[in-house]
C-alpha cells in the first residue's frame, strides 16, 4: 500500500486488520515455527527500513502463554511494515525506483505472510 499525502506518505506491506481465522493462522504459525518467524523479523529489523507496525493487545490473547519469546508479535493484531518518505522523497524522478527497492526490502516479510496464509505453514 503506498499512501501520498501532505505530512503523511508512507509504503505499507504486510496483513492489515485480518480476519479471525487468518489471525490464528499468524500466531498458530509463530508458535509453531518460531525460528522462521524469529529469522524473518530480524532480517527486516537489520535492513533499517522498515518499522514494523500496527495494533496490539495490550496483554496476551487467551489461549496464548504470556510468557512466549515472541510474546509482543503473537499480541498483533496487524502484521505490517511502514517505511515513510517525505513529501521530497515522493516527488523526486526516482520514487518510483525508491520503493520497488523497498519493496525488495519487504520480500521476506510478505512471503512468510502468504506462507502462511496460503499454504497453511
Amino acid at each position: 500500500y503506498l499512501h501520498i499525502e501532505p505530512r503523511d506518505c508512507f509504503l505499507g506491506c504486510g496483513c492489515w486488520k485480518p480476519d479471525r481465522q487468518s489471525l490464528t493462522q499468524i500466531r498458530q504459525s509463530i508458535i509453531a515455527q518460531p525460528t522462521s518467524w524469529k529469522r524473518t523479523v530480524n532480517q527486516i529489523r537489520s535492513g533499517g527500513i522498515f518499522e514494523i507496525s500496527g495494533d496490539s493487545l495490550k496483554r496476551a490473547p487467551r489461549e496464548i502463554d504470556g510468557n512466549h519469546p515472541h510474546i509482543e508479535d503473537l499480541k498483533r493484531t496487524d502484521f505490517i511494515l511502514i517505511s515513510k518518505f517525505t513529501e521530497q522523497e515522493c516527488v523526486h524522478p526516482d520514487f518510483i525506483e525508491q520503493v520497488i527497492d523497498q519493496i525488495q526490502h519487504a520480500k521476506p516479510w510478505i512471503l512468510l505472510l502468504v506462507d502462511i496464509l496460503m499454504c497453511q505453514v
